[in-house]
């Protein structure tokens, strides 16, 4: 029987960081949003990712995925194992992120106050 398979988004299932995503994206979509998550951070980094997550129009289906990592991850569904995309980027995107790539079987992010970091 297989444990569990726990996997991280930033720099492992991604090439990137979804901080960084998200505050670019942001800050495409509004030039104030620089200000507004210096605000959101003073509240501390999970706050931050909310707010961000919120402000971003971030396209799952274009980021910058590990093909290496997710070929292992549906290896080890394949052969029974359970899987869970863990990390410290908002629970929205981690969420999102699950729903696009149909690997995880439980999706555990950063919620409002909770940095998971």
């Amino acid at each position: 029987m297989h444990e569990i398979l726990v996997v991280d988004l930033d720099r492992t299932l991604l090439k990137s960081d979804m901080l960084l995503e998200s505050f670019w994206s942001a800050l495409g979509s509004d030039w104030r949003s620089p200000i507004r998550s210096l605000l959101a951070l003073l509240q501390g980094r999970a706050s931050l990712k909310q707010y961000l997550a919120a402000a971003a129009r971030i396209n799952v289906s274009t980021l910058p995925y590990d093909d290496a990592v997710i070929t292992f991850v549906k290896f080890w569904r394949a052969s029974g194992g359970r899987t869970a995309l863990v990390t410290a980027s908002d629970q929205t995107i981690a969420e999102a992120i699950a729903a696009h790539l149909k690997l995880f079987d439980e999706v555990h992010g950063s919620i409002g106050i909770d940095n998971l970091k």
